[in-house]
């Protein structure tokens, strides 16, 4: 689906430059299966891990070889937080936190920011 609206983004009146790719929860497994194959083409990853979450260290691992494979990869880990924190956002400031983060990182990317300049 990534490569389909990559490659049909002209007439869907999207920019191919511009795609990003998300996901909580069972959401996020598709989303780095995404990243992973979109890895080699220098897109820059950002991972956030709930501290209380049971799929903490996965996160971690992932985030950690996201980088050894020569991603640049910002990970954040929430502390006190526990999985599918970033969906409650009406609920838990945290939450609103962390999407208002992965919005500015967004913002970033697309406005022409390198992978380096979005992670500082």
């Amino acid at each position: 689906a990534t490569s389909w609206l990559a490659d049909n983004a002209a007439s869907l009146g999207a920019d191919a430059n511009k795609i990003a790719v998300g996901g909580d929860s069972a959401g996020a497994n598709i989303a780095a299966v995404v990243a992973l194959m979109a890895r080699d083409a220098g897109g820059p990853a950002l991972v956030i891990t709930a501290e209380c979450d049971v799929l903490h260290d996965e996160g971690v691992a992932f985030a950690e070889a996201l980088a050894a494979a020569g991603t640049s990869v910002e990970h954040l880990d929430w502390p006190g937080m526990i999985h599918g924190f970033f969906s409650f956002a009406p609920l838990l400031d945290e939450g609103k936190a962390a999407q208002r983060h992965a919005c500015e990182r967004l913002r970033a990317v697309f406005a022409g920011a390198s992978a380096a300049q979005v992670a500082e």
